[in-house]
């Protein structure tokens, strides 16, 4: 089949003209949330199920382990939150195109969280969708705080559903909604942590020594390192702004 230029450069130029990039001197959050999870957590158990937080934890894990310069991710509910900065050379990754970071982001997410569900035997056909931006330096702490509250906020509300209708929440704020479950002899908080503050995988700088073989002589030898090693964990109930603040910091004095 012969080739239409005229067609290659007009759609080609379609094309262009749709892409968008990030500032490339700027740390990038990408939030993928889970399309339609209202439906798809409907038979899970409430207000907490286990499956399902493994579920997202892998996704988290995997956003991490797959998209490059990802330095910190929060996770909670149905929704991951990672934080990307850029290289010393001010360069992100995929060269800081914005559609392909998203679709790439919620393409990871995906596969990681119907991997997981498939193999606890749980429904594998979810998907996510996703959004990237640039955020200052100085907000970075500041909007991960943020997202914890609105997860906070949230795990309340789920934490209700399981003594009131939706009706009967409609409209009440969370501290009303703490109230409530007391009401009923349950301690708000009786969910596990990780489910009301979330979880997050945070970098920390190590060094130490490391054996190496000289492939060439065949004698071995002894080398220092120092690299980022990944943690994983409970996210703390307060302070989530200064400790990822602190974590940025340490990062960025070690670059």
């Amino acid at each position: 089949m012969a080739q239409n230029l005229n067609s290659t450069d007009l759609f080609g130029a379609r094309e262009d003209a749709s892409k968008t990039h990030l500032d490339g001197t700027r740390p990038v959050i990408v939030r993928v949330d889970g399309v339609g999870f209202s439906k798809y957590t409907k038979h899970l158990q409430a207000p907490a199920d286990d499956r399902f937080i493994d579920a997202m934890n892998a996704s988290a894990r995997a956003l991490a382990e797959r998209i490059p310069q990802v330095e910190y991710v929060f996770v909670q509910s149905d929704e991951a939150n990672i934080l990307i900065l850029p290289s010393a050379l001010g360069e992100l990754p995929y060269g800081a195109g914005q559609q392909k970071l998203v679709s790439i982001a919620a393409s990871v997410a995906s596969t990681a969280f119907n991997e997981q569900r498939s193999a606890d035997g749980g429904d594998a056909a979810a998907a996510f969708d996703g959004r990237a931006f640039n955020i200052r330096w100085d907000e970075i702490g500041r909007y991960f705080l943020w997202r914890q509250q609105v997860g906070w906020a949230n795990s309340m509300t789920m934490t209700a559903r399981t003594f009131f209708s939706h009706h009967q929440l409609d409209g009440v704020g969370v501290n009303e909604v703490r109230r409530r479950i007391a009401e009923q002899g349950t301690d708000p908080d009786f969910t596990p942590d990780g489910f009301r503050n979330g979880r997050h995988l945070y970098k920390r700088m190590t060094s130490g020594l490391s054996e190496f073989v000289n492939t060439r002589t065949g004698e071995t030898g002894v080398a220092a390192f120092t690299r980022r090693k990944p943690y994983f964990a409970d996210a703390p109930a307060d302070g989530l702004d200064e400790f990822v603040d602190g974590t940025v910091a340490e990062l960025r004095n070690a670059s």
